[in-house]
């Protein structure tokens, strides 16, 4: 038996198809043991990262693609566009004057999922999410 289950959505870079990303996502992570609140939680970092990726894709409209990773420790979520992005990393804690729509999307995510990153690859942006299970469960593979 695997050690863990991967599922792969891709779609053109339309915001109107943000929403099934979302739902996508929210319907993975409630096979595992997050707990609601975890789930409203990564929904709304998804959303975000979609939301990016769908920004900064080049050329736009160029495929977004969210891989759901399910391990023994966490659900783990990869939207990765073709294009530069945006460059904010964790961490990172915009003045409030100087927030863009990007970068209020990055600090949303640092406050939603328990770790975060965002890589360039080969031409690719990856945006990475990772919620990991409450300690006293085990997940479903």
């Amino acid at each position: 038996m695997p050690d863990h289950t991967i599922v792969k959505l891709e779609f053109p870079g339309s915001p109107r198809l943000i929403s099934i990303a979302r739902k996508t996502v929210e319907g993975i992570a409630r096979r595992t043991t997050l707990t609601c609140s975890q789930i409203e939680d990564l929904k709304i970092a998804v959303g975000e990262a979609c939301c990016n990726a769908v920004r900064f894709s080049n050329p736009r409209h160029s495929p977004v693609t969210v891989r759901c990773i399910v391990n023994k420790e966490e659900l783990q979520v990869e939207i990765c566009s073709r294009g530069t992005g945006c460059t904010n990393q964790p961490g990172i804690e915009p003045e409030e004057d100087e927030l863009t729509t990007a970068q209020m999307g990055f600090y949303l995510i640092d406050h939603l999922v328990d770790e975060w990153s965002v890589v360039s690859e080969s031409g690719n942006k990856y945006i990475k999410l990772a919620m990991r299970y409450p300690a006293d469960s085990a997940t479903l593979v």
